[in-house]
């Protein structure tokens, strides 16, 4: 009977399986090498990397607080009033103090759906859709058109949303289920601000759907509250604003409530020498890896493993091994060393 079953070196003494795994591995030893130099190459591709990663955050930090006026001039800001008035500076800003005397607080308009006729959230009905057409000023004067679509069957509270979300219309709507009355407040501030609905479905829908009795098309809805501007005197001018955050010769202000309050505006040293401590601890650190890096021990009896060699290893063995043999990828590395030099004599040159 025939059988597959082979002793190595029977009839000849001689181990002929191990004969041939030394052949072979003989024949691997080529292959093997061309692996372990593109595996070096890896290594020292991954540590340019790292460099030139440091390089990079070092040329970043130095153009965002160096390079920029607004990083090396920033201002301090201080207000003897800051539940009245507080402010920020840019760099452009001068180092003055300023009197402000605010008298009005800009408001928001509003509008109230009638007292007397409760919206019945339960029995909200869409029985067709519409399209509802503002012409919507804001409160600084400037206008825009608004048009939305609701839909055959939405319900009370995606009104509401399709409302607050539509970003021409500029508004803050909900509905008190307590009261069945509905509010919108426009988003920004000013005594200009008005909703005029364009056409007669859009003032149908809000009489009959959204409780504001006497909406009428061409005109502004009915139940507004008008908005405010801001009315103060600054170093003894008076003027005001639609918003109650402006900005006047590089200062911008906020007004909190009326009284009075003294901005004064200076240069900001401790962030200034904050930045170019950051950059000398930060070039510190990048001279200081560099030359870690270019004096770094190179273990040359340490080549990469061979997938044999790490079969015949434990994970601990392998990672002390690697350890060694990544080590000094770029000692003395003539373009890590040339480019070191090049940024110390531009540093001192400049």
């Amino acid at each position: 009977m025939a059988s597959n079953m082979r002793i190595g070196g029977l009839a000849s003494g001689m181990d002929i399986d191990q004969i041939v795994k030394d052949l072979m591995k003989v024949e691997r030893m080529p292959l093997d090498k061309l692996k372990q130099k593109k595996q070096i190459l890896e290594w020292q591709r991954d540590d340019y990397r790292s460099m030139n990663a440091l390089l990079q955050d070092l040329d970043n930090y130095i153009f965002n607080n160096l390079t920029l006026q607004s990083s090396m001039l920033k201002k301090k800001v201080t207000s003897s009033n800051d539940s009245v008035v507080s402010a920020t500076a840019s760099a452009s800003a001068a180092n003055v103090a300023t009197n402000i005397e605010v008298q009005q607080i800009a408001t928001s308009a509003i509008w109230l759906s009638d007292e007397n006729t409760r919206v019945d959230k339960n029995n909200f009905n869409v029985e067709k859709d519409y399209i509802l057409t503002f012409n919507v000023t804001n409160g600084d004067g400037s206008s825009k058109q608004a048009t939305i679509t609701i839909k055959q069957g939405t319900t009370l509270d995606g009104v509401i949303s399709q409302l607050n979300n539509d970003p021409n219309l500029g508004i803050s709507a909900f509905y008190d289920e307590q009261t069945g009355r509905i509010s919108i407040m426009k988003k920004d501030t000013g005594e200009k601000a008005s909703i005029v609905l364009e056409d007669q479905d859009t003032a149908d829908f809000f009489a009959q759907k959204l409780g504001f009795i006497g909406a009428v098309a061409g005109a502004e809805l009915t139940g507004k509250t008008d908005g405010k501007d801001a009315v103060f005197t600054i170093n003894g001018l008076p003027t005001s604003r639609s918003s109650n955050t402006f900005t006047i010769n590089g200062v911008t202000y906020t007004l909190k409530s009326t009284g009075s309050a003294t901005i004064t505006t200076s240069t900001d040293t401790d962030a200034m020498f904050n930045v170019i401590k950051g950059f000398v601890d930060k070039y510190n650190e990048v001279i200081s890896k560099i030359n870690a890096e270019l004096k770094e021990e190179r273990y040359r009896n340490y080549p990469p493993l061979t997938d044999e060699q790490k079969e015949a290893m434990t994970e601990k063995q392998i990672e002390l091994w690697e350890e060694k043999a990544r080590s000094g990828m770029l000692r003395g590395d003539s373009i890590l060393s040339s480019g070191l030099s090049k940024m110390r004599m531009d540093l001192y040159t400049s």
